[in-house]
C-alpha cells in the first residue's frame, strides 16, 4: 500500500548450502519427460498461498507442471543473485518491491534479468502511483497480489489471563507492559537474531512520528534537505530503546530468532510481537488451537493521530532469460485474475491494495487503509539497499548498548547517502 504522499523483508558456499529446503512438486514429471509436458520452477520464500493456485492451474494448463522451491529468506537473497548470475535462475522468482534490498525490483530490473510485464492484462491494470515500485523506467516487472502490514500479532489467551484489553496509545502500550511483565510473560518476543526482523518496530513506529511528522520526508531525504538524525526517525528509535529499557522486550531479543519469537507467542511465553501479517500463519502452525489476533501498533500518544506502515507485497518476477518464457507469462496472467488475486491475498494474509478484499485477520488495519493513515515500508522508497542493511545492523547494536541513537542516526545518513 502506498500512502496519499505518494499514492503512492539478507555468497558463499555456506549460504547456499540453507537453500532448501522444501520442493513442492506438483503434478507427477520432474522435468519434461513426459511428451508435451513444460515444467515451470518458481523460487520463493514461502509457498502456502501459491501452491494452491499452482495446483489449480494444472486445471487450465493440464501440460504445465510447476516445481515451487522455498529458501528462508535471509538464505534467499544471496542464493538468488548467485543464481541470476551464474544464468540458473528459476523461471519466476519472488522479488520485493522498490529499492530496500538486494532482490528488490530496483535493484534488479536494471539488470535486464526480469521480464516487461506493462502489456499485459495485469501490467496495464496497475495504478499508475504503484508503477515506480514494481520496477523501472515506469515499466513493470513484478507482479504483487497486493498489500502487507506490519502490526502486533498477539496472544487473545495471555491477554485475558493477564487482565489485558488491546492498546490504543502508546502510554497504553507501556502500561500493558508493566501488566503482562507482571503477569509472568514477557509482554513483546524480538526476534532480532533474524536479521530482517530487527527492523520491524521502527517500521512500526516511524510512520507516526517520522512520515506524519513530514508527509515528504521521503522527498527531503532525497534533495539533501534534511536527514535521518534531524527526522522524526529520531524519536522512532528513542522509543524503540525505551520499550527495551522498560523490560517491554524479552531477555537478549539479538539471540533469539524469529522461529523462536513465534513459538513464544503462539505457546503463551509471551504476549506479542512484531510481524508482518502473514505470520499469523506461523503462529496457527505452532498452535493450532491458539486464538490469535493483531492489531495496529501504537505508536501515538493520541489514538487518532496513529499512521500504519503498509507496503506493497513482495510477488513474483518473470526470468527474461528462462527458455519457457511464454508459459511464465501465462502463469502470471492466471495468478493475476481478481478472483485468483483474492484468494491468494486470503491465504497468505494480505490485503487488496484498495483495502477492499484480503485477509479477515487484518481487518484492524482496513480503516487506516481506507482512509490513507498508511505509509509504505520505509526502504521501499529508500534509494538503495545499503540504508535499510545498515537499520537492521543499528536496530541490533542499539539493544545490545554498542550503539546510541545519535550515532545510529549518523550510520543511517551515511548509508543512504551511498546511493
Amino acid at each position: 500500500m502506498w500512502h496519499r504522499r505518494t499514492k503512492a523483508v539478507f555468497g558463499s558456499t555456506a549460504v547456499v548450502g540453507v537453500m532448501v529446503a522444501l520442493w513442492v512438486a506438483l503434478g507427477q514429471s520432474s522435468g519434461a519427460h513426459e511428451r508435451g509436458t513444460v515444467t515451470l520452477t518458481v523460487g520463493v520464500t514461502r509457498s502456502t498461498a501459491l501452491a494452491g493456485l499452482a495446483e489449480e492451474y494444472r486445471r487450465v494448463a493440464p501440460h504445465v507442471r510447476i516445481r515451487i522451491t522455498t529458501t528462508p529468506i535471509d538464505a534467499y537473497q544471496t542464493v538468488m543473485r548467485t543464481r541470476l548470475a551464474s544464468g540458473r535462475a528459476p523461471d519466476l522468482l519472488t522479488i520485493w518491491p522498490g529499492n530496500g534490498n538486494s532482490m528488490s525490483a530496483a535493484q534488479i530490473a536494471p539488470l535486464g534479468v526480469l521480464a516487461d510485464l506493462s502489456d499485459t492484462a495485469y501490467g496495464r491494470s496497475v495504478p499508475a502511483a504503484a508503477r515506480p515500485l514494481l520496477g523501472t523506467d515506469g515499466r513493470v516487472r513484478l507482479w504483487t497480489p497486493g498489500s502487507n502490514v506490519v502490526g502486533a500479532l498477539y496472544n487473545r489467551a495471555v491477554f485475558r489471563r493477564a487482565g489485558v484489553t488491546v492498546p490504543r496509545t502508546w502510554g497504553e502500550l507501556l502500561a500493558a507492559c508493566d501488566r503482562l511483565r507482571q503477569a509472568g510473560v514477557a509482554p513483546i518476543a524480538v526476534g532480532n537474531q533474524t536479521p530482517w526482523v530487527a527492523q520491524l518496530i521502527d517500521y512500526a513506529l516511524a510512520p507516526t512520528h517520522a512520515y506524519a511528522r513530514d508527509p515528504h520526508l521521503d522527498r527531503e531525504l532525497r534533495a539533501g534537505r534534511t536527514t535521518f538524525a534531524r527526522s522524526g526517525w529520531r524519536e522512532a528509535l528513542t522509543r524503540y530503546v525505551e520499550l527495551s529499557r522498560r523490560g517491554c522486550y524479552q531477555a537478549d531479543p539479538n539471540g533469539t530468532s524469529l522461529e523462536r519469537a513465534e513459538a513464544m507467542v503462539a505457546r503463551g511465553e509471551a504476549a506479542m510481537t512484531v510481524l508482518v501479517g502473514p505470520a499469523h500463519t506461523s503462529l496457527h502452525a505452532l498452535n493450532p488451537e491458539g486464538e490469535f489476533g493483531i492489531f495496529p501498533f501504537p505508536a501515538a500518544d493520541r489514538a487518532e493521530d496513529l499512521r500504519v506502515a503498509a507496503g506493497i507485497a513482495s510477488g513474483l518476477g518473470v526470468n527474461a532469460r528462462s527458455p519457457r518464457l511464454p508459459e511464465a507469462l501465462r502463469f502470471v496472467e492466471f495468478l493475476a485474475r481478481p478472483e485468483n488475486t483474492r484468494r491468494f491475498n486470503a491465504e497468505a494474509q494480505n490485503l487488496a491494495l484498495d483495502g477492499s478484499s484480503g485477509a479477515a485477520f487484518l481487518e484492524p488495519f482496513v480503516p487506516y487503509v481506507r482512509a490513507g493513515r498508511t505509509v509504505p515500508f520505509p526502504d521501499q522508497l529508500w534509494p538503495n539497499a545499503d540504508t535499510q542493511r545498515e537499520h537492521i545492523a543499528v536496530a541490533q547494536d542499539l539493544l545490545a548498548g554498542r550503539e546510541t541513537i545519535d550515532g545510529g542516526l549518523r550510520r543511517m545518513d551515511r548509508a543512504y547517502a551511498l546511493r
